[in-house]
């Protein structure tokens, strides 16, 4: 489950991908956001990224990509999206205990576009940790683009989450009837706890006859009992 980014090659990424004048105007942008250390100064910049990368582009990746390039080649990040966080990873870089609130204040007043790629590449933020409640915020939503922007294919939830927190994920993305095969490390995070909430709300699907997707007992399967008094059964037995 091991994930780790250094803004060295974020910075890197965003020398390849961004044009001479996109690039200057964005350093100058960190430049002046970090000398004011103020909220205001971020949130600014932040919003003129819209306007300075109207038609975004898919971020290219090199024949032989790295870690990096895979993760962001698997998401199709784009040029904005990129810019975005690298804005982020960089006052984090630099400021880290100025611009760690005001990066959570900025999430949170984010808008569903900007909220998605946030929730998306948190774990390419120095100390992504740091965002563990923000991203425990965000799940609450049932807005189905914000919600899978965290649950599905991003490792942060695996990574930083509480066996609560995560258990509490996963039994929603079942509710809302999200692809949980696309959860990060269903396997490295299962747990008792989790097979025990799984059987309930399997049993309470039953009983007012509707269906449940197969692929929840993937967590709950190594905690099953043997024997036929078991309390857990696959969905065939409790037919």
């Amino acid at each position: 489950m091991n994930q780790n980014f250094t803004h060295a090659e974020i910075a890197d990424l965003v020398e390849s991908q961004l044009n001479a004048e996109d690039l200057n105007w964005i350093k100058d942008a960190l430049k002046k956001t970090v000398q004011e250390k103020s909220a205001r100064a971020l949130f600014l910049k932040d919003s003129l990224l819209g306007t300075r990368f109207p038609n975004p582009e898919t971020v290219k990746t090199s024949p032989h990509p790295n870690l990096l390039e895979e993760f962001i080649a698997d998401r199709k990040m784009n040029t904005l999206e990129l810019s975005r966080i690298y804005l982020l990873s960089s006052v984090l870089d630099q400021e880290p205990e100025f611009f760690t609130p005001k990066v959570t204040q900025l999430i949170q007043i984010a808008d569903k576009g900007e909220l998605s790629t946030f929730l998306t590449y948190l774990v390419l933020l120095p100390n992504p940790e740091n965002f563990r409640v923000s991203a425990v915020e965000a799940l609450r939503t049932n807005i189905a683009t914000v919600f899978d922007a965290i649950a599905l294919n991003n490792p942060f939830p695996a990574l930083y989450m509480t066996e609560h927190e995560w258990n509490q994920m996963f039994l929603k993305a079942a509710f809302m009837q999200r692809p949980l095969y696309e959860i990060k490390d269903i396997d490295a995070r299962a747990n008792a706890s989790l097979a025990r909430i799984i059987s309930d709300y399997a049993h309470e699907r039953w009983a007012a006859s509707r269906a449940v997707d197969p692929y929840i007992w993937r967590p709950a399967g190594p905690f099953f009992r043997s024997g036929s008094g078991s309390r857990y059964g696959t969905a065939s037995e409790k037919r």
